[in-house]
């Protein structure tokens, strides 16, 4: 299991790394790239990919040693987020998804980039 959590974790923070570049770099190609996948009918599907990736992680998180602390973080995140798209009222998660992709100042978005960015690295050099 402790193996499992770490490839997971470290799964992620390569995702992260490339999510924060791409919004740095290409902000409204990269929103309107990820808008593609964030319509209302695939709202259940994000929700049970992000449960399951949080089951997993805060299972995982009680056998992986020193990162304990920050698989359960990021398993008690996706667990949020996932219970957040399942059960939310659908107008406020659509409303929440339309400021991100649409409405969301380009600063305010390369800001949230750079932050991915950084905590994608961050997570990556304390795994290494």
């Amino acid at each position: 299991m402790k193996t499992i959590t770490y490839i997971i974790v470290y799964t992620i923070s390569i995702l992260w790394i490339i999510a924060g570049t791409s919004l740095v770099i290409y902000t409204d190609r990269t929103r309107k790239f990820i808008r593609q996948f964030s319509s209302p009918e695939h709202y259940i599907l994000w929700s049970v990919i992000a449960i399951v990736l949080g089951v997993l992680l805060v299972v995982g998180s009680f056998f992986s040693g020193k990162i304990i602390w920050l698989a359960m973080f990021l398993g008690v995140i996706s667990l949020a987020k996932g219970i957040y798209l399942m059960k939310g009222s659908p107008d406020q998660v659509e409303r929440l998804i339309t400021w991100w992709y649409e409405r969301a100042s380009e600063e305010a978005t390369r800001f949230w980039g750079l932050a991915t960015l950084l905590i994608g690295i961050f997570v990556l050099a304390y795994l290494l």
